[in-house]
């Protein structure tokens, strides 16, 4: 369209209806722009049977059909067809923006909404986070509700932003299918493959999962921000708790080569002058020991964190579980903190380092291998305990190994141990064996059986050693007499 229109006098209309209006739109390289500031919606060809209405005090525009081709797109090429779809809106003032507005359809591609939403007089905030979000997916079964005014309390003369001037109702509910879309801030998830049912409002809502795929980056919950999973399902809620909000999530599922596990718990989001508080029980069916430390909490001490990240190079759980209650800055919870914390992770087949953290100066700890036990953590105390392992080549049994407090690397970390050896043969009465226990950083044994493995200087030669005591201390295990 091209050329100027202006009009001056009256325009009678006799026998009209204010419903009922049907509009039928055929057009070949069509370009709309709201604005010049605004990006232009362009077809190749567009075909549409619209019909108005009016729903209370809202205008409505369905459409019977519609379908377009791409700008770019040949004159040969199909065309695309949507869906029915119903826009409601409320008129706005004289170059306003549309403040209360409903959007349905049974099916559309996110990237069609974004396209068409674009193009409409909509607050400029929604059409900020519609470009921010690079939204993409399909939706089915979507109904939105919007309306934004002008709160009562704001026409009292109260200094400051005591209370909000806008008052914001909104309802929405799809089912998303592949969506993914970015965060409009760090404190807004990116999600990418998200499958599953949503309805919300302004107060609460909730999402059941259903999700192959899924990948969420989000900063300040898990130790690693970005989780890929092959799978993800259960249901999450929210809804407004006191000043904050409270996020629940009941018997959520999710696996990947590294985890296979299931959650229930809640995250209660506390007020800026408040602490954030969690709940959680944690299910580990199976998990990677190298990689578990990624899927705590970000609050968890750093030490903590750290020393889980380090200390095993192998290994296996199985069936394990996970506790926390309090303030998700204050795990593991050491002396004159509140809360709970407690971890329990039966391993195998693990590769462990005692003191990973340990300047090399003060010493280095060969690790054990071959391990099979249980790890746990109460509060700060962490314990290990062996059924068997390997240390060089030392075949160990029922090793009770403690930590007395792992976000505290000042204090004595003591793993005790008394031995009843025997080599082949020969075999030792139970002694203690030590390294100075009151030195900060050594470790102690308890109750454990030492198998030496001794080869002889021909495969199929015997060979004879004498073993006599010096002393209660053994310095070290090595294929020599400890007499000098």
């Amino acid at each position: 369209l091209e050329g100027r229109v202006s009009s001056k006098g009256q325009l009678n209309l006799d026998q009209g209806k204010p419903d009922g209006g049907a509009l039928n739109i055929t057009a070949d390289q069509l370009k709309i722009q709201l604005t010049k500031d605004d990006e232009a919606i362009e077809f190749g060809r567009l075909e549409a049977d619209l019909v108005q209405a009016t729903d209370k005090k809202m205008l409505t525009v369905s459409t019977k059909s519609l379908a377009w081709r791409d700008i770019d797109s040949p004159s040969t090429a199909a065309l695309d067809h949507l869906s029915p779809i119903t826009f409601r809106w409320k008129p706005p003032k004289d170059g306003g923006e549309i403040k209360e507005f409903g959007f349905s359809s049974p099916q559309i591609l996110v990237e069609d909404l974004a396209r068409f939403a674009l193009n409409l007089p909509l607050p400029k905030k929604i059409r900020q986070w519609i470009k921010v979000s690079e939204a993409d997916g399909e939706l089915q079964n979507i109904e939105i509700n919007w309306a934004e005014s002008r709160s009562a309390l704001a026409a009292l003369p109260i200094p400051g932003s005591w209370f909000d001037s806008d008052k914001l109702d909104f309802t929405v509910s799809a089912k998303l299918i592949d969506l993914s879309f970015v965060g409009i801030n760090k404190s807004m998830p990116s999600v990418s493959h998200l499958s599953g049912n949503l309805t919300s409002d302004q107060k609460h809502g909730s999402l059941s999962l259903d999700s192959p795929n899924l990948e969420v980056e989000i900063h300040g919950f898990l130790v690693d921000p970005l989780i890929k999973l092959d799978k993800a399902s259960g249901l999450i809620s929210w809804e407004k708790y006191k000043s904050g909000w409270i996020i629940n999530a009941n018997r959520v599922a999710f696996s990947n080569p590294e985890i296979k596990a299931t959650l229930t718990g809640n995250y209660i989001l506390g007020s800026p002058k408040q602490s954030d508080q969690i709940t959680l029980d944690m299910s580990l069916f199976e998990a990677k020991l190298t990689s578990a430390y990624r899927y705590l909490p970000v609050g968890m001490d750093g030490d903590v964190q750290q020393y889980l990240s380090k200390a095993f190079d192998a290994g296996l759980i199985r069936n394990g579980s996970l506790h926390i209650k309090g303030d998700p800055n204050q795990i593991p919870f050491p002396k004159g903190q509140l809360g709970e914390f407690s971890l329990n992770l039966p391993i195998s087949d693990a590769s462990f380092k005692p003191a990973p953290l340990l300047p090399k100066s003060q010493g280095e700890w060969s690790p054990f291998t071959k391990l099979n036990g249980v790890i746990s953590m109460k509060q700060a105390a962490l314990t290990v305990d062996i059924v068997k392992a390997n240390y060089q080549s030392v075949a160990l049994n029922n090793i009770h190994a403690e930590i007395p407090d792992v976000s505290d690397w000042h204090n004595k970390v003591d793993v005790t141990y008394s031995i009843s050896t025997y080599f082949f043969l020969s075999n030792f009465n139970t002694t203690t064996v030590t390294n100075n226990s009151f030195i900060p950083n050594s470790f102690v044994f308890t109750t454990s059986t030492f198998k030496i493995f001794y080869r002889s200087e021909n495969t199929f030669a015997e060979k004879t050693i004498t073993f006599w005591f010096v002393s209660s201390i053994i310095d070290s295990f090595w294929l020599q007499y400890f007499t000098s």
